[in-house]
Order: C-alpha cells, then sequence, then structure tokens
C-alpha cells in the first residue's frame, strides 16, 4: 500500500508504473460507469502473446474545480477487480493476488 500526495509522487510512483512502456504487458485505459460512477479500467495484454486482454487494475477519481482531489487504485485489492469484472461483463486478472 502506498499513499501518495501531489502530482510529483504520483507522477514517479504509481503513474510511472503503471504507465512505463518497458514492462511484459502494453496498458490500455477506458473509462466506464458503474452505479452512477466513472471508474477508469486499466487493461493488459501480454506482449509476449501469453494469454488474452484483461482488466489488472482499475481506478476512481473524485474531482473539484477541474483537478483530481483523490485517486484510488485497486490493483491489490482482487475482491473489487473481481465484483467490477463481474458486474461489468469484462474479464479481469489479480496477478497472483487471492481473494
Amino acid at each position: 500500500m502506498a499513499h501518495e500526495v501531489g502530482r510529483d509522487q504520483i507522477a514517479a510512483g504509481s503513474l510511472h508504473h503503471t504507465l512505463v512502456l518497458v514492462t511484459s504487458v502494453r496498458w490500455r485505459a477506458e473509462v466506464r460507469e458503474l452505479d452512477g460512477d466513472p471508474l477508469v479500467l486499466m487493461w493488459t495484454t501480454p506482449t509476449d502473446g501469453d494469454g488474452p486482454e484483461a482488466v489488472e487494475d482499475v481506478l476512481r477519481a473524485e474531482t473539484s474545480d477541474g483537478g483530481i482531489t483523490h485517486l484510488r487504485w485497486y490493483y491489490f485489492c482482487p475482491d473489487v477487480l473481481a465484483e467490477v469484472g463481474d458486474r461489468l461483463g469484462v474479464p479481469c486478472r489479480t496477478h497472483g493476488h487471492g481473494l
């Protein structure tokens, strides 16, 4: 678990580790709505072709005055990933974290 405050910490931490191009997966983001709230689904596709595209992270953002005030990442929450995947009908991977 990490607590990041401010643009610099978030850019060097969570955003860097999610969006860096030299990884074993390729990421893409998609905004979906669940219970009237927007969620960002972070889809991955393994670069070695070993497996289909699936959601590996879900983000929830709260905004105010045109900026993000809170950003919650659910990468390490297999129960949230499973529920979002089930309710939206999308495949999810919990990357080794059990329910």
